[in-house]
């Protein structure tokens, strides 16, 4: 089943009202879900924007997103919320015709992994185990009890097969995985003649502090943005990152990095 579900802005959309999703979604009308994330959108999508979500879970941001871009993308690699995500996309003609959905997810090669639920599949929540392709020593013996395969793919991969035109917004909520995802954007970002945002969360308190090698290739993709801010839950205001400093990596943070920066975005910059 689904039910009607209205945003403190006023947007509207249909998303799968099970008792679980229903507590969330009396929170996102209550403006205290996610509130920093749909302002975000709000600032920095365009209609001139195609919008790409990693982990889009059963919808909620690429719905709203969806109204906001040119066209949605949206993968979602647990079989349960990517369900639910078809199911909310269907009971929503119309944003549905600028909304496409991929039950995969994303890497930093074309191929498959294994995930497994943290608590439960589709409570937003699982999580990549392992990388087959690319580990030595701890290839897959294939998915054991709550464990599943499921395809993924690099995200220059996914702009090709999909001809997706720029600017970018891409969305990277991947309970953990931008550990891997983050990195190997270095080279393909460096090299880039287009504009992009991307809007990461950070999950260390999952994976467990990065080695110095990995906090110096995060920060290195960090300082390939002239606008780059971080922002906890809730918070007003976007905090300005110094990128040109040994600056420490938040645990669990949004960061927002962009080529661009919307003058409607100042005021929620703090000073």
């Amino acid at each position: 089943d689904t039910c009607g579900v209205k945003w403190p802005d006023g947007f509207f959309a249909n998303l799968s009202c099970t008792p679980y999703y229903k507590q969330v979604w009396d929170l996102l009308e209550a403006g205290k879900w996610e509130p920093t994330t749909f302002r975000t959108f709000s600032l920095f999508l365009t209609r001139a924007t195609s919008y790409i979500g990693f982990g889009s879970w059963v919808g909620p941001m690429l719905l709203y997103a969806s109204q906001r871009s040119r066209q949605a993308f949206g993968c979602e690699p647990d079989p349960i919320a990517y369900e639910q995500l078809a199911l909310g996309v269907s009971a929503n003609p119309g944003y549905a015709l600028s909304i496409r959905t991929f039950n995969q997810g994303m890497s930093d090669y074309d191929g498959s992994f294994t995930m497994a639920p943290r608590q439960q599949r589709g409570d937003s929540m699982s999580r990549v185990v392992s990388d087959p392709a690319k580990s030595r020593t701890a290839r897959s013996r294939g998915p054991s009890k709550g464990r599943w395969k499921v395809k993924c793919m690099t995200l220059p991969s996914f702009i090709r097969e999909h001809n997706i035109p720029p600017p970018y917004f891409v969305k990277v909520d991947t309970e953990g995985h931008e550990k891997v995802l983050i990195p190997s954007w270095y080279s393909w970002l460096s090299k880039r003649n287009f504009n992009i945002t991307i809007f990461l969360s950070m999950h260390i308190f999952f994976t467990g502090a990065y080695s110095p090698k990995v906090n110096d290739q995060f920060r290195s993709v960090l300082r390939l943005f002239p606008h780059v801010y971080a922002v906890g839950d809730g918070a007003q205001y976007l905090k300005r990152v110094p990128t040109n400093t040994r600056f420490p990596l938040c645990s669990s943070c949004d960061y927002v990095l962009s080529d661009f920066l919307p003058t409607n975005a100042l005021e929620y910059i703090a000073s």
